[in-house]
């Protein structure tokens, strides 16, 4: 029934009909397409219009409005697909919300602290490190005391690295690993209950973190000197 409604179709049309093979058939590339939309060239040169700026604008006027006061990247999506919308407007809206300084400044943290744990160094025993002086007349240990206390001090190393151990594992779990090269700048956490006024306003008013600073050099494993005013 489908090839006699397609001959009656084509009986009314004075045609040819030729085998094509389908091996033949191949989609055209993108170099033998013709352009739709002529390109913009001023003085020979190619000029390409792109739409980031207007969709820059469009979030920085509703960031800045003071009815918003940064409610922030979910909040501020909500809010802008009644008016607007674009291909990825979301991710748009998290990066830029993102890398507003004032906000990193003066909003409260909802991340795992950073850094992992970092032990302190397990003390040396007077064993560990032994200086001799040859001269006569001392009295002999006892060679039980001598293995007894040797092995004593082993085993309070061993438990003391090994309760470190398990100490760090839990507290990494709720912390994240963050590193910093020289000549970074880095924002500086500041604490309002320790009175810091030399960055400005303190108590209530004064923000979480101040400035970036540049990092000058690395003197621990999760410490470093930074430029500071």
């Amino acid at each position: 029934m489908r090839q006699r409604h397609w001959l009656e179709l084509l009986s009314d049309y004075d045609c040819d009909i030729r085998y094509h093979p389908g091996k033949e058939n191949v989609v055209a590339d993108a170099l033998s397409r013709k352009e739709r939309i002529e390109p913009l060239r001023v003085r020979a040169l190619v000029m390409t219009i792109s739409l980031d700026l207007p969709r820059f604008v469009i979030m920085h006027e509703s960031h800045k409005s003071k009815y918003s006061i940064d409610p922030g990247s979910n909040k501020m999506y909500q809010d802008m697909k009644k008016l607007y919308l674009w291909p990825n407007m979301k991710a748009n809206i998290a990066t830029y919300v993102s890398q507003c300084l004032t906000c990193a400044r003066v909003k409260a943290e909802h991340q795992r602290p950073s850094g992992l744990l970092v032990q302190l160094a397990i003390l040396e025993w007077k064993w560990d490190n032994i200086t001799m002086d040859f001269i006569t007349k001392l009295l002999k240990s006892p060679q039980e005391l001598i293995q007894e206390t040797t092995k004593k001090i082993v085993l309070i190393k061993q438990r003391i690295q090994a309760a470190q151990d398990r100490q760090k594992s839990y507290a990494d779990l709720k912390w994240k690993l963050m590193e910093f090269e020289v000549e970074d700048r880095v924002m500086l956490k500041v604490s309002p209950l320790k009175g810091v006024v030399r960055f400005g306003k303190q108590g209530k008013l004064n923000p979480k973190y101040v400035e970036p600073f540049k990092v000058l050099a690395k003197v621990g494993k999760v410490a470093y000197r930074l430029e500071l005013p």
